[in-house]
């Protein structure tokens, strides 16, 4: 396997945690420090990634990125060619101004990681210091995108529902998908999968010293103590927040529940979100976490 492999999530879904997770547990040495783990899996986004590459757009457009974005990617996966590269993204698996987000003869494959949308939009809406409305509306917009700012190029989340559908459905893909309610619930079988899939071998030792050093009151308890490079400069809104399943119930009222529901449609059902009538499963509520 050589080329790009995808950490792909909409944001605030548990992306961060998988490739702590997998620093940690590809290190010589562990645990590592959390401003040290989070350089695993270069973001997509950061023009400083453009500027390596030897392309930076002076016109940071869309259309300019359409076309400089398959080059960057190609160098990535050039420089990688005995191996994988690690690459983080929140845009979908679509195509802008022409041309694809995800560049498919360079892309050797991808890990999904979804998360409930009724969670993802409270987290949302701490993370961007927006209203929960706002956030509800955000998720529910299929061509909602982020303009380019400061050290980033513009990105291009979409909604919720097409997120998912266009990496599930990406043809020639077949991304492995990784629940964060799973992650949360039964780490060890969740980063197993993981590692299955990368054709790595499973350590047991490795792996639990692994899922501790990335336990969600560690990565907060650093974050406190030290702050963390992709979170708030300023430190007033936590990265590490919460991370509770279910925190919806406490904070969604009902016609924000119901208006997720129709604009996550059919991937609620498929992802194992909601029952065939749209009623919310075990994996939306909260509960007992139970770990392995």
């Amino acid at each position: 396997m050589s080329g790009i492999l995808w950490l792909a999530s909409y944001p605030k879904s548990g992306n961060t945690w998988l490739r702590l997770f997998l620093a940690n547990y590809f290190a010589l040495n562990r645990p590592l420090e959390l401003n040290q783990a989070i350089s695993f899996g270069i973001g997509d986004s950061g023009i400083e990634l453009f500027r390596q590459a030897g392309v930076a757009p002076s016109d940071p457009s869309p259309q300019s990125m359409a076309e400089l974005r398959p080059q960057v990617h190609r160098q990535i996966a050039q420089r990688n060619s005995q191996g994988v590269a690690f690459v983080k993204t929140h845009n979908a698996c679509i195509h802008v101004a022409g041309a694809p987000l995800i560049t498919p003869d360079v892309t050797a494959g991808a890990i999904l990681v979804v998360r409930n949308p009724f969670d993802v939009a409270v987290s949302f809406a701490h993370h961007n210091d927006m209203p929960i409305e706002r956030a509800v509306q955000v998720l529910s917009t299929d061509t909602y995108y982020v303009p380019a700012y400061g050290p980033y190029v513009d990105q291009y989340p979409t909604s919720w529902r097409r997120f998912q559908a266009s990496w599930i459905d990406a043809a020639g893909l077949s991304p492995l998908v990784i629940r964060y309610e799973d992650m949360v619930r039964s780490p060890t079988t969740a980063f197993s999968q993981v590692l299955r899939f990368l054709n790595a071998r499973i350590d047991e030792t490795r792996l639990a010293a692994s899922i501790q050093a990335t336990d969600f009151t560690a990565l907060a308890s650093q974050e406190k103590a030290h702050g963390f490079a992709e979170g708030d400069p300023e430190g007033k809104v936590p990265f590490f927040r919460e991370g509770r399943i279910g925190v919806w119930q406490d904070v969604l009222t009902a016609e924000q529940v119901e208006h997720l529901r129709q604009a996550c449609g059919k991937e609620l059902v498929c992802l194992g979100y909601a029952t065939e009538d749209g009623d919310p499963t075990r994996l939306t509520k909260a509960g007992a976490v139970e770990r392995s």
